[in-house]
């Protein structure tokens, strides 16, 4: 079953046998060699709905951020969404539809493989993203990772409003969610592995006992050539 996060973090107060292993997946340059909300600016843009001059801001902070400059993505974002705001939300959502289908072409051979050999030894698979679930819905159910962590927007009146429903799954709190995950499941994150391709995905490769980079940000082939990490692909 695929689920996003409406859910606040909690503590549980009983404890489960930590005896099952897992597999922690970043999605964007990590499980498809694109960034997911791109394809759906791109489309954005494509159709005339946004201009490029008002995508400057969200690009610059993009490049800080995949080289972990800048960990709170919350202001850009409000300001990325907020050019949703004068268009039906029927219409955004056929854009997301379609940049969905655009994403599921672009799963990286190599990630194909391993969530391949995952499912072989029985591990439970996670998606964890920052993206916009419905971008990502599609491309966990083709790979068959029962479990997505994304946020979903926010509408009302039928547009859709600068907002989003949900946690923003990026920096310490994906690590966050995976210790709550492994209390949860009963996951030994000590014999679980997780894959990102940015710098910001530290925590999440710190977390677990089995770590790879995928085609890594400079600054994060550096830190795992450090900490001995698997190396998938290069830039």
């Amino acid at each position: 079953m695929l689920f996003g996060s409406k859910r606040k973090f909690h503590v549980r107060t009983g404890r489960m046998e930590k005896n099952r292993t897992a597999a922690f997946f970043d999605i964007d340059g990590t499980i498809v060699s694109c960034m997911t909300q791109g394809v759906f600016i791109s489309l954005l843009r494509e159709r005339k709905m946004v201009k490029t001059r008002q995508l400057v801001f969200a690009g610059i902070w993009y490049y800080l951020y995949n080289r972990g400059m800048v960990e709170n993505s919350a202001p850009v974002r409000r300001s990325l969404y907020s050019l949703l705001k004068p268009h039906p939300k029927a219409a955004i959502d056929r854009l997301l539809e379609e940049a969905a289908g655009l994403i599921r072409e672009k799963v990286r051979h190599e990630l194909r493989l391993a969530v391949d050999e995952h499912k072989r030894r029985g591990d439970l698979l996670f998606a964890i993203t920052g993206s916009i679930r419905e971008l990502c819905v599609p491309l966990c159910a083709d790979l068959g990772i029962e479990h997505l962590y994304a946020m979903r927007l926010h509408a009302e009146n039928d547009k859709y409003t600068a907002g989003w429903e949900g946690t923003l799954y990026e920096g310490k709190y994906k690590s966050w969610l995976m210790d709550e995950l492994a209390r949860e499941h009963g996951i030994d994150l000590s014999r679980s592995a997780a894959y990102a391709d940015s710098f910001a995905d530290v925590p999440m490769l710190e977390a677990v006992g089995t770590a790879a980079v995928v085609y890594p940000d400079p600054r994060l082939l550096k830190h795992a050539v450090k900490r001995g990490w698997r190396v998938i692909g290069a830039r």
